[in-house]
Protein backbone atom coordinates (compact mmCIF):
# COMPACT_ATOMS: atom_id res chain seq x y z
CA UNK A 1 0.00 0.00 0.00
CA UNK A 2 1.55 3.38 -0.91
CA UNK A 3 1.56 5.28 2.57
CA UNK A 4 1.79 8.53 0.05
CA UNK A 5 -0.73 9.87 -2.75
CA UNK A 6 0.71 12.47 -5.12
CA UNK A 7 -0.79 14.34 -7.65
CA UNK A 8 1.44 17.20 -9.22
CA UNK A 9 2.44 19.18 -6.22
CA UNK A 10 -0.15 17.69 -3.87
CA UNK A 11 0.50 14.81 -1.59
CA UNK A 12 -1.94 12.94 0.53
CA UNK A 13 -1.02 10.54 3.74
CA UNK A 14 -3.25 7.49 2.93
CA UNK A 15 -2.88 6.66 6.80
CA UNK A 16 -4.04 9.77 7.87
CA UNK A 17 -6.93 9.79 5.69
CA UNK A 18 -7.64 6.10 6.71
CA UNK A 19 -7.68 7.62 10.15
CA UNK A 20 -9.97 10.64 9.71
CA UNK A 21 -12.19 8.27 7.62
CA UNK A 22 -12.50 5.99 10.64
CA UNK A 23 -12.89 8.63 13.28
CA UNK A 24 -16.09 9.38 11.44
CA UNK A 25 -17.79 6.11 10.70
CA UNK A 26 -20.26 4.91 13.08
CA UNK A 27 -19.07 2.91 16.02
CA UNK A 28 -18.08 -0.72 15.26
CA UNK A 29 -21.22 -2.48 13.93
CA UNK A 30 -20.67 -5.77 15.28
CA UNK A 31 -17.39 -7.29 13.19
CA UNK A 32 -14.93 -5.10 14.29
CA UNK A 33 -15.20 -2.91 10.74
CA UNK A 34 -17.32 0.69 10.46
CA UNK A 35 -19.23 2.59 8.45
CA UNK A 36 -17.61 5.52 6.53
CA UNK A 37 -20.60 7.41 5.55
CA UNK A 38 -20.66 10.80 5.45
CA UNK A 39 -23.50 13.21 6.92
CA UNK A 40 -25.36 14.90 4.14
CA UNK A 41 -24.13 18.35 3.42
CA UNK A 42 -21.81 18.16 6.07
CA UNK A 43 -17.65 18.58 5.64
CA UNK A 44 -17.01 14.76 5.79
CA UNK A 45 -16.82 13.60 1.87
CA UNK A 46 -13.33 12.36 1.06
CA UNK A 47 -13.37 15.82 -1.36
CA UNK A 48 -13.49 17.71 1.76
CA UNK A 49 -10.71 15.48 3.77
CA UNK A 50 -8.31 15.70 1.16
CA UNK A 51 -8.41 19.37 0.94
CA UNK A 52 -7.70 19.54 4.63
CA UNK A 53 -5.13 16.79 4.23
CA UNK A 54 -3.13 17.98 1.27
CA UNK A 55 -4.36 21.31 -0.05
CA UNK A 56 -6.18 20.29 -2.70
CA UNK A 57 -8.75 22.42 -2.97
CA UNK A 58 -12.37 21.10 -3.04
CA UNK A 59 -15.51 22.90 -4.32
CA UNK A 60 -19.25 22.49 -3.07
CA UNK A 61 -20.32 22.68 -6.64
CA UNK A 62 -17.62 20.41 -9.01
CA UNK A 63 -15.05 18.66 -8.28
CA UNK A 64 -11.66 20.04 -8.98
CA UNK A 65 -9.11 18.06 -11.30
CA UNK A 66 -5.82 17.67 -8.31
CA UNK A 67 -8.56 16.71 -5.52
CA UNK A 68 -10.65 14.65 -8.15
CA UNK A 69 -6.95 13.00 -8.85
CA UNK A 70 -6.42 12.40 -5.29
CA UNK A 71 -9.75 11.04 -4.57
CA UNK A 72 -9.46 8.25 -7.34
CA UNK A 73 -6.04 7.36 -6.07
CA UNK A 74 -7.44 6.80 -2.63
CA UNK A 75 -10.72 5.19 -3.50
CA UNK A 76 -8.31 2.31 -5.05
CA UNK A 77 -5.39 2.37 -2.61
CA UNK A 78 -8.18 1.67 0.23
CA UNK A 79 -9.36 -1.18 -1.62
CA UNK A 80 -6.35 -2.77 -3.29
CA UNK A 81 -4.92 -2.48 0.22
CA UNK A 82 -7.88 -4.45 1.99
CA UNK A 83 -8.33 -1.40 4.02
CA UNK A 84 -11.92 -0.91 2.56
CA UNK A 85 -14.74 -2.27 0.87
CA UNK A 86 -16.52 0.51 -1.26
CA UNK A 87 -20.46 0.66 -1.00
CA UNK A 88 -21.55 3.33 -2.93
CA UNK A 89 -20.37 6.39 -4.29
CA UNK A 90 -19.61 8.17 -1.17
CA UNK A 91 -19.68 5.12 1.70
CA UNK A 92 -16.82 2.29 2.40
CA UNK A 93 -16.66 -0.14 4.93
CA UNK A 94 -13.87 0.06 6.84
CA UNK A 95 -11.98 -3.63 7.66
CA UNK A 96 -8.95 -2.44 9.76
CA UNK A 97 -8.20 -0.37 12.91
CA UNK A 98 -5.72 2.44 12.27
CA UNK A 99 -3.57 1.17 14.90
CA UNK A 100 -3.26 -2.41 13.06
CA UNK A 101 -2.15 -1.06 9.94
CA UNK A 102 1.76 -1.48 9.32
CA UNK A 103 4.40 -3.06 7.49
CA UNK A 104 1.57 -5.82 6.18
CA UNK A 105 0.12 -2.58 4.62
CA UNK A 106 3.24 -0.71 3.36
CA UNK A 107 4.96 -1.28 0.12
CA UNK A 108 6.39 1.80 -1.23
CA UNK A 109 6.57 5.57 -0.05
CA UNK A 110 5.72 6.39 -3.13
CA UNK A 111 3.03 8.14 -4.79
CA UNK A 112 0.78 6.16 -7.66
CA UNK A 113 0.90 7.46 -10.79
CA UNK A 114 -2.00 8.88 -12.28
CA UNK A 115 -2.82 10.31 -15.42
CA UNK A 116 -5.08 13.96 -15.17
CA UNK A 117 -8.30 13.19 -15.50
CA UNK A 118 -10.35 13.79 -18.73
CA UNK A 119 -12.35 17.44 -18.16
CA UNK A 120 -15.25 18.85 -20.11
CA UNK A 121 -16.13 22.68 -20.77
CA UNK A 122 -17.94 23.96 -17.90
CA UNK A 123 -18.95 28.18 -17.99
CA UNK A 124 -17.49 28.47 -14.14
CA UNK A 125 -14.94 25.35 -13.95
CA UNK A 126 -14.18 22.17 -14.80
CA UNK A 127 -16.37 19.19 -13.51
CA UNK A 128 -15.42 15.90 -13.28
CA UNK A 129 -17.18 12.66 -14.15
CA UNK A 130 -16.15 9.44 -12.56
CA UNK A 131 -18.99 7.94 -10.49
CA UNK A 132 -21.12 5.58 -12.54
CA UNK A 133 -24.85 4.74 -11.59
CA UNK A 134 -24.19 1.53 -10.90
CA UNK A 135 -22.83 2.46 -7.70
CA UNK A 136 -25.91 3.98 -6.74
CA UNK A 137 -28.13 1.52 -7.79
CA UNK A 138 -30.47 -1.29 -6.61
CA UNK A 139 -30.58 -4.80 -8.02
CA UNK A 140 -33.42 -4.30 -10.19
CA UNK A 141 -31.57 -0.97 -11.40
CA UNK A 142 -33.46 1.37 -9.60
CA UNK A 143 -31.75 4.82 -8.13
CA UNK A 144 -31.21 4.37 -4.43
CA UNK A 145 -30.29 7.70 -3.31
CA UNK A 146 -32.10 10.01 -0.39
CA UNK A 147 -33.79 7.04 0.61
CA UNK A 148 -36.81 7.75 -2.19
CA UNK A 149 -38.89 5.82 -4.13
CA UNK A 150 -37.19 6.10 -7.78
CA UNK A 151 -38.98 4.61 -10.45
CA UNK A 152 -37.16 3.10 -13.23
CA UNK A 153 -35.28 3.73 -15.92
CA UNK A 154 -36.60 5.45 -18.82
CA UNK A 155 -35.41 7.16 -22.03
CA UNK A 156 -36.29 10.54 -22.33
CA UNK A 157 -39.11 10.30 -25.07
CA UNK A 158 -40.49 7.66 -23.03
CA UNK A 159 -40.16 10.07 -19.69
CA UNK A 160 -42.29 12.62 -22.00
CA UNK A 161 -45.24 10.64 -22.04
CA UNK A 162 -44.84 8.39 -18.88
CA UNK A 163 -43.44 10.50 -16.25
CA UNK A 164 -45.53 11.33 -13.24
CA UNK A 165 -48.03 14.66 -13.71
CA UNK A 166 -47.36 15.32 -9.91
CA UNK A 167 -44.26 17.21 -8.26
CA UNK A 168 -41.26 15.39 -7.68
CA UNK A 169 -37.66 15.39 -8.55
CA UNK A 170 -35.66 13.79 -11.31
CA UNK A 171 -32.32 12.52 -12.31
CA UNK A 172 -30.87 11.71 -15.14
CA UNK A 173 -27.97 9.49 -16.49
CA UNK A 174 -25.74 9.76 -19.34
CA UNK A 175 -23.52 6.31 -20.76
CA UNK A 176 -24.30 5.32 -17.21
CA UNK A 177 -23.05 7.81 -14.96
CA UNK A 178 -25.75 10.35 -12.83
CA UNK A 179 -25.20 13.23 -14.08
CA UNK A 180 -28.04 15.31 -13.20
CA UNK A 181 -30.63 15.78 -10.21
CA UNK A 182 -33.89 18.06 -10.46
CA UNK A 183 -37.42 19.30 -9.11
CA UNK A 184 -40.76 20.53 -10.86
CA UNK A 185 -43.39 21.93 -9.61
CA UNK A 186 -47.28 21.93 -10.27
CA UNK A 187 -46.25 22.74 -13.96
CA UNK A 188 -50.34 23.46 -14.28
CA UNK A 189 -50.96 20.06 -13.26
CA UNK A 190 -48.25 18.52 -15.60
CA UNK A 191 -45.29 18.04 -13.00
CA UNK A 192 -42.26 16.29 -13.76
CA UNK A 193 -43.61 15.21 -17.05
CA UNK A 194 -44.48 19.31 -17.53
CA UNK A 195 -40.26 19.95 -16.78
CA UNK A 196 -39.62 17.11 -19.48
CA UNK A 197 -41.60 18.36 -21.90
CA UNK A 198 -40.05 21.82 -21.95
CA UNK A 199 -36.73 19.91 -22.36
CA UNK A 200 -37.71 17.97 -25.63
CA UNK A 201 -39.75 21.28 -27.12
CA UNK A 202 -36.18 23.03 -27.04
CA UNK A 203 -37.08 25.73 -24.25
CA UNK A 204 -35.20 24.90 -21.96
CA UNK A 205 -31.92 25.55 -23.43
CA UNK A 206 -31.12 28.48 -21.20
CA UNK A 207 -31.67 26.57 -17.78
CA UNK A 208 -31.71 23.20 -15.79
CA UNK A 209 -30.62 20.48 -17.68
CA UNK A 210 -31.23 21.72 -21.16
CA UNK A 211 -28.68 24.20 -20.43
CA UNK A 212 -26.10 21.62 -19.02
CA UNK A 213 -26.72 19.36 -22.32
CA UNK A 214 -26.25 22.13 -24.83
CA UNK A 215 -22.88 23.42 -22.75
CA UNK A 216 -21.44 20.01 -23.67
CA UNK A 217 -22.70 19.75 -27.02
CA UNK A 218 -21.22 23.29 -28.18
CA UNK A 219 -17.70 21.75 -26.67
CA UNK A 220 -17.66 19.14 -28.46
CA UNK A 221 -16.23 19.35 -31.97
CA UNK A 222 -17.61 16.28 -33.79
CA UNK A 223 -21.16 17.67 -32.69
CA UNK A 224 -20.25 20.88 -34.01
CA UNK A 225 -18.89 19.88 -37.58
CA UNK A 226 -22.34 17.39 -38.08
CA UNK A 227 -24.40 20.27 -37.12
CA UNK A 228 -22.00 22.86 -39.59
CA UNK A 229 -22.62 19.80 -42.23
CA UNK A 230 -26.49 20.09 -41.39
CA UNK A 231 -26.73 23.89 -41.96
CA UNK A 232 -24.71 23.66 -45.04
CA UNK A 233 -26.88 20.80 -46.19
CA UNK A 234 -30.31 21.50 -44.69
CA UNK A 235 -29.84 25.23 -43.94
CA UNK A 236 -30.65 27.50 -40.66
CA UNK A 237 -32.51 25.66 -37.76
CA UNK A 238 -33.90 27.58 -34.96
CA UNK A 239 -31.82 27.64 -31.39
CA UNK A 240 -34.32 25.20 -29.71
CA UNK A 241 -33.79 22.70 -32.55
CA UNK A 242 -30.42 22.77 -31.13
CA UNK A 243 -31.17 21.74 -27.67
CA UNK A 244 -33.11 19.83 -28.66
CA UNK A 245 -30.30 17.92 -30.38
CA UNK A 246 -27.97 18.84 -27.82
CA UNK A 247 -29.82 16.57 -25.41
CA UNK A 248 -30.47 14.19 -28.07
CA UNK A 249 -26.18 14.09 -28.44
CA UNK A 250 -26.40 12.95 -24.31
CA UNK A 251 -28.11 9.62 -24.46
CA UNK A 252 -30.12 10.57 -21.66
CA UNK A 253 -32.33 8.48 -19.54
CA UNK A 254 -34.17 9.67 -16.45
CA UNK A 255 -36.14 8.22 -13.42
CA UNK A 256 -38.44 10.09 -10.99
CA UNK A 257 -39.80 10.24 -7.86
CA UNK A 258 -43.81 11.82 -7.15
CA UNK A 259 -43.93 14.35 -4.30
CA UNK A 260 -47.02 15.71 -2.53
CA UNK A 261 -46.33 19.22 -3.47
CA UNK A 262 -43.63 21.43 -4.87
CA UNK A 263 -42.30 22.17 -1.44
CA UNK A 264 -41.45 18.53 -0.68
CA UNK A 265 -39.83 18.22 -4.09
CA UNK A 266 -37.78 20.77 -3.74
CA UNK A 267 -36.53 19.79 -0.43
CA UNK A 268 -36.01 16.47 -1.90
CA UNK A 269 -34.18 17.96 -4.92
CA UNK A 270 -31.58 19.50 -2.22
CA UNK A 271 -31.44 16.04 0.15
CA UNK A 272 -30.72 14.38 -3.25
CA UNK A 273 -28.11 16.77 -4.02
CA UNK A 274 -26.29 16.53 -0.67
CA UNK A 275 -26.30 13.02 -0.46
CA UNK A 276 -24.32 12.82 -3.96
CA UNK A 277 -21.78 16.24 -2.74
CA UNK A 278 -19.03 13.35 -4.05
CA UNK A 279 -20.33 12.85 -7.10
CA UNK A 280 -19.31 15.26 -10.17
CA UNK A 281 -22.47 16.40 -11.87
CA UNK A 282 -23.79 18.36 -14.28
CA UNK A 283 -25.78 20.85 -11.79
CA UNK A 284 -24.51 24.35 -12.12
CA UNK A 285 -26.07 25.53 -8.28
CA UNK A 286 -25.41 22.79 -5.37
CA UNK A 287 -26.21 22.72 -1.78
CA UNK A 288 -23.56 24.33 0.17
CA UNK A 289 -21.92 21.98 3.03
CA UNK A 290 -22.63 22.67 5.88
CA UNK A 291 -19.67 23.25 8.69
CA UNK A 292 -18.08 21.00 11.20
CA UNK A 293 -16.96 17.63 10.86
Amino acid sequence: MPTTLVYEAYTLSLKELYARMWAIGADDIGDGTRLFRPAPGSRQALKWLIEDLSGAAAHPERTTPANNALRQQAHRALIESGLAERINQVSFRLLVEPAAIGAAHDRSPEGLAVAEPPRTAEADGVTITDVETADITTDLDTLSLADLDWSPWHSLMDAATSATTSPGVYAARSDGQLVYIGMAGERRGLGVRGRILVYLRGRGAVSGLGEAALDRGLADPAWLSQRLTDLLTDGPSRSKDWAVAALQRAGLELCWAAAPDAATAREWEHRSLQEAEDVALWNRARPPARGGA
